[in-house]
């Protein structure tokens, strides 16, 4: 690759910033240009509609950049048509640049934004920050060169995510079918969960538990060497990575586990931070849990872990839990919800039955969420490659373009 030249941004494309307009010139009803404020409004590439304007102060045309320049800075999409774009948003329209080239730097710099946002309390860049931001300028033939090839792994990521939300609201519809109405049954009750068969049973979770109960109040002293320590963050991979965790001393252990013991069998629930995560115990690594985990272990006569694993993720749980919580906001679960769900309970061979309809479903989702990982760290490695210069790209004599 030969030495790139570089550009400021403001001589490369046209910027425009933002403005917020009238509340009432906002609507929902169709009425206007489409409205985005900020990246709430972003998806994978272009923008999601919620909001329209009648009068806007500041319009993007199609195919422009969209930056959110207010926290989290450097967020980005494509506008798709013409649009009104309120203060948390920036229009960036190429001239002088192949856009995409430009759209995939921006996506490489944006860690680096956090060395320019000002404020403590509310990040954002301005329209200086910007202008002045350096872009590599190589020949445009490698402009779009390199462009091709993070398209190619960009839209095997949107059509991956696309997969995994489509078979996780094929398992949501699946849960709900199975853990209300199950497998074969004619005649249905109506109880305080809904419709169920007549010769289902509704039970409190802590009446097919023994034990129901929580991690550590405190913080413990961590150790380079012990025992692994969970939090909510290292079940919400697929597989714990116990060399990644931290660890505590072995006494400290001990006295942990006379209130709180996980065994393989029991169930881990997060119930502050990321809320609801839920995982069954299939390994037999000794550990101890932080305050923000739920242990549940069962009485495994009544109920398969796995049956009620996904009664805790499905539609069925979730009512009852919004319903226990003020305003219907789930920030946090306490223990006494948790205990208090009431659960359509079948024969366990009715649930075997349930699990192992719902397991391909399952696996499906943690093939393709393992797949979207590999993507986006190769992604992520091309991005730093290519833009770093440490891999460069070979453009033939018909691919060479100029401005």
């Amino acid at each position: 690759m030969s030495k790139w030249d570089q550009k400021q941004l403001s001589e490369i494309a046209e910027l425009k910033m933002g403005q917020s307009p009238s509340s009432k010139d906002c609507n929902d009803k169709g009425e206007g240009l489409p409205f985005y404020q900020g990246n709430a409004d972003f998806g994978y590439i272009h923008p999601i509609v919620t909001k329209y304007c009648t009068n806007p102060k500041k319009i993007a045309d199609k195919d422009d950049v969209l930056i959110s320049v207010r926290a989290p800075v450097g967020d980005l999409n494509i506008a798709n048509e013409e649009c009104a774009i309120g203060r948390g948003l920036s229009a960036i329209k190429p001239t002088k640049i192949e856009r995409d080239f430009l759209y995939y730097f921006l996506q490489f710099y944006k860690p680096k934004w956090a060395n320019v946002q000002q404020g403590s309390t509310f990040e954002a860049i301005n329209k200086g920050d910007l202008s002045g931001l350096i872009i590599p300028y190589p020949p445009f033939g490698e402009q779009r060169k390199i462009s091709m090839i993070l398209s190619s792994v960009s839209n095997a990521i949107e059509r991956t995510e696309t997969i995994i939300e489509q078979t996780k609201n094929v398992k949501k519809g699946l849960m709900q079918q199975l853990l209300t109405k199950g497998i074969g049954h004619t005649e249905h009750r109506k109880t305080e969960i809904g419709l169920i068969p007549n010769e289902w049973q509704v039970l409190k979770l802590k009446d097919v538990s023994t034990k129901i109960t929580d991690g550590a109040h405190h913080t413990p002293t961590y150790s380079d060497i012990g025992i692994p320590f969970l939090r909510v963050t290292d079940i919400q991979k697929e597989e714990i990575d116990f060399s990644k965790t931290k660890y505590i001393p072995i006494k400290e252990h001990e006295e942990l586990i006379k209130r709180c013991n996980p065994e393989r069998g029991d169930i881990l629930l997060s119930k502050n931070g990321t809320i609801g995560i839920t995982k069954v115990i299939d390994w037999d690594q000794t550990f101890s849990i932080f305050v923000s985990l739920c242990l549940i272990k069962l009485k495994k006569d009544i109920v398969l872990p796995k049956y009620i694993e996904y009664f805790l993720q499905s539609e069925v749980a979730w009512k009852q839990i919004r319903l226990r919580s003020k305003q219907g906001t789930v920030t946090n679960l306490h223990l006494v919800e948790i205990k208090e769900l009431l659960c359509g309970i079948p024969t366990i061979e009715e649930q075997i039955k349930i699990v192992e309809m719902i397991n391909p479903i399952n696996e499906k989702i943690k093939k393709e969420t393992n797949k979207l990982k590999v993507l986006q760290n190769i992604k992520k490695g091309l991005l730093q490659d290519l833009f770093t210069g440490k891999i460069g790209v070979n453009v033939n004599e018909d691919e060479v373009v100029t401005s």
